[in-house]
């Protein structure tokens, strides 16, 4: 398929119903795609109203905390296969005896809980690599906050 207008999906004879939809995703780039005003009944004239559009998928990126080396690995996930292909720059530094990473929601920041220094690193994930940059002053200790309570 071509962007553009005037694109003839097919015929359909008069007061006949159709419908379209999007039979595969494109997949190089990952992408979306979603019909506007796919269905309804074939009249007398062309049908002008329906439109395709589509979006690029975000890239995806899985974390992995490296408990033995005090550091986080990133990896690029082939939003097709699932394969893994290391971030430039991976693994990233982290506190004493990584155990555990979480994203948050917006998948803007990367945490990672450090049992062994009692710390959690923070960092911010760089969108279009997954890249990390660590945020000032992490990682950041928690025994003394811990302690106070």
């Amino acid at each position: 398929m071509a962007n553009g207008n005037q694109i003839t999906f097919g015929q359909a004879t008069s007061n006949t119903a159709y419908s379209l939809t999007i039979q595969n995703q494109p997949i190089n780039p990952s992408q979306t795609c979603v019909v506007s005003n796919g269905s309804g009944t074939a009249g007398i004239t062309d049908v002008t109203n329906i439109a395709v559009t589509c979006t690029t998928n975000p890239p995806r990126f899985a974390y992995v905390a490296n408990r033995g080396s005090n550091n986080v690995s990133a990896y690029t996930v082939d939003p097709n296969s699932g394969a893994l292909t290391e971030v430039s720059g991976s693994p990233f530094a982290t506190g004493l005896s990584a155990t555990s990473v979480a994203i948050d929601p917006s998948s803007s920041f990367v945490y990672g809980a450090n049992g062994g220094s009692g710390s959690i690193s923070a960092y911010v994930i760089t969108a279009a690599s997954g890249a990390l940059t660590a945020l000032t002053g992490s990682p950041r200790s928690l025994r003394s906050r811990l302690a106070s309570n």
